[in-house]
């Protein structure tokens, strides 16, 4: 079978660097935490506006109940799909190396040489790394699209992490609802800031201006549908 070359006319660099600018940039699939702290701020908004507008108790649990169905539903579907994905480009890359062995370890001198290896060194790395198809094959997959194999989260467990995150926050602000309705905006208030602050620790951000910002952004829609109602 012919060889066909997968680099289309360009450097071996240049092939790297656009493979891995695509799957830096091309999957919206986060982790369980971020979708458990997407979950809480979610809701944390959400039901005070319910509550401006008027929605009875009844409809408002039907509106977190929905909700949390959806958001689960929706991130175990898109775990399904980037879990297909990663296979897609497995199988890719595996008769890559099965058909073009020369570029394979064209890449592999590009990807090591940019880590600092060099000389006899960099050759000795390359032919380690060539002599195993399965190591191979894992290396270029994480090596060359960026991809961590084993960060990736089950779709099931992402589903219930999202759901149970609307679920759990949306019930407790209800009851804090069913109290008074002031007793609603500081719980959203204190949900809101404190899914911030997780997000924003767990990704090394400043805090403060983390809370401060959804802080701000959740009044500011609050206060434009309370003078706008």
């Amino acid at each position: 079978m012919e060889n066909v070359s997968h680099f289309k006319g360009q450097s071996v660099a240049e092939h790297l660097a656009q493979a891995q600018r695509v799957e830096s940039h091309g999957s919206e699939l986060t982790g369980r935490w971020a979708l458990v702290t997407d979950g809480v701020r979610e809701v944390a908004v959400a039901l005070p506006l319910l509550l401006l507008l008027g929605l009875s108790s009844q409809l408002m649990v039907l509106f977190v109940c929905a909700w949390a169905l959806w958001r689960g539903g929706r991130s175990a579907w898109a775990g399904w799909a980037q879990l297909e994905r990663l296979h897609r480009i497995v199988e890719e890359e595996r008769i890559e190396i099965e058909r073009n062995r020369d570029e394979e370890r064209r890449e592999l001198e590009v990807l090591y040489g940019q880590k600092g290896f060099e000389g006899q060194l960099l050759s000795d790395v390359v032919d380690v790394l060539m002599a195993d198809r399965n190591r191979l094959l894992r290396v270029m997959v994480e090596e060359e699209m960026g991809m961590k194999l084993e960060r990736l989260d089950h779709p099931l467990q992402l589903g219930l992490a999202a759901a149970g995150a609307v679920l759990v926050t949306g019930l407790l602000l209800l009851a804090a609802s069913w109290l008074h309705p002031w007793a609603l905006l500081i719980a959203s208030l204190a949900a809101l800031a404190g899914g911030s602050v997780a997000a924003a620790r767990r990704q090394g951000n400043r805090l403060i201006p983390a809370v401060v910002w959804n802080t701000a952004l959740a009044l500011l829609l609050w206060g434009v549908i309370y003078y706008a109602r």
